[in-house]
């Protein structure tokens, strides 16, 4: 078998990196795919390197989108015509065996999903690998709770270390009103239609891991109001995913850290907006309820450290004055 690869990468302000990352795709050891570059609203030279790229090998095509790592992942979705597809970031670079090992993998086991493991490097050439110890436990005893879970136990919920198989995702599309969290939402969805998975045990794909960009994506959204209903669309769709699977504390936790972590959110602007922030989110009936008993806890359940204790107690009684300047002490 030689079945058709397609390979969707997301094009935006990478003109540093896009050659590392073109030059491990275009050297894969299984040569019938398609790398399928989406632009999507670049202001430096990537276009102009895509480009050049796609002039030397044929199997380059070249998209353009709407803003928005979502857009650029469906327009990608809609254009291609492998038999299984994959995801890779423009920052980030793959090992030259990866698609070939994966594609053998989930082939031999008639699987609909193949994963493999993470490198995580760095700008001084420093790579770490990503230790995921439950990673088999989720794949194949479908412990979906280590998605959700913090630290040494999680799992990490990212569309770029996987193979696809066409015939059972073609219709899914990554959520477009989610502008974080997107592939833990797209990669809930392909679970719950697919019969099986199954694991390269390798550390095959590269994440490039550059913690000095700042932001600005969360702050744009904040100041749109855009980053509430985002994070209510995300946390109701988990919480829809954790009780079909029958971890119903777990939901309610997720939901309640989630109302946490919208609070937390508001903090990126100045004090003058930071209630009336707040006050706009507890006008929304969801994350109104999310803040009852119940809720309450289930999160204190989960979470015994005394810090995480602390602002679930000042969320819950709507201290949210001390919740702001503790968070400023902090910084």
């Amino acid at each position: 078998m030689n079945d058709l690869i397609s390979i969707i990468v997301p094009i935006h302000n990478c003109e540093e990196t896009i050659d590392r990352c073109l030059s491990s795709l275009t050297l894969q050891s299984y040569k019938n795919l398609e790398i399928i570059l989406v632009e999507n609203g670049s202001t430096d030279q990537s276009l102009s390197i895509c480009q050049q790229w796609s002039n030397r090998d044929s199997r380059i095509k070249i998209l353009v989108s709407s803003l928005g790592v979502s857009n650029a992942r469906n327009e990608g979705l809609e254009h291609i015509n492998g038999d299984f597809f994959a995801f890779v970031d423009a920052d980030d670079y793959v090992d030259c065996s990866i698609y070939e090992k994966l594609y053998n993998k989930i082939s031999q086991e008639n699987a609909d999903m193949s994963f493999c493991r993470i490198n995580n490097f760095f700008d001084d050439g420093h790579i770490q690998k990503s230790e995921e110890k439950n990673l088999s436990a989720l794949l194949f005893e479908k412990k979906v709770f280590y998605w959700y879970s913090d630290g040494a136990e999680s799992v990490r919920r990212v569309v770029w270390r996987t193979l696809f198989r066409r015939s059972v995702y073609d219709t899914i599309r990554f959520n477009t009103q989610i502008f974080f969290g997107e592939d833990r939402d797209y990669l809930q969805r392909c679970y719950l239609k697919s019969s099986k998975s199954t694991l390269v045990d390798e550390y095959l794909y590269y994440y490039y891991c550059n913690y000095f960009i700042p932001n600005y994506t969360a702050q744009k959204y904040y100041k749109e109001r855009k980053i509430f209903s985002s994070r209510s669309s995300l946390t109701q769709n988990s919480e829809k995913f954790l009780n079909y699977f029958g971890y119903l504390d777990l939901a309610k936790e997720q939901r309640f850290k989630a109302l946490i972590m919208c609070i937390e959110d508001s903090i990126i602007v100045e004090n003058k907006e930071y209630l009336k922030a707040v006050r706009e989110l507890y006008s929304d009936s969801y994350w109104k309820e999310t803040n009852s008993k119940q809720y309450y806890k289930s999160y204190l359940k989960f979470h015994k450290n005394i810090n995480e204790r602390i602002k679930a107690f000042l969320v819950k009684f709507n201290l949210l004055k001390v919740f702001y300047i503790l968070k400023h002490i902090k910084k």
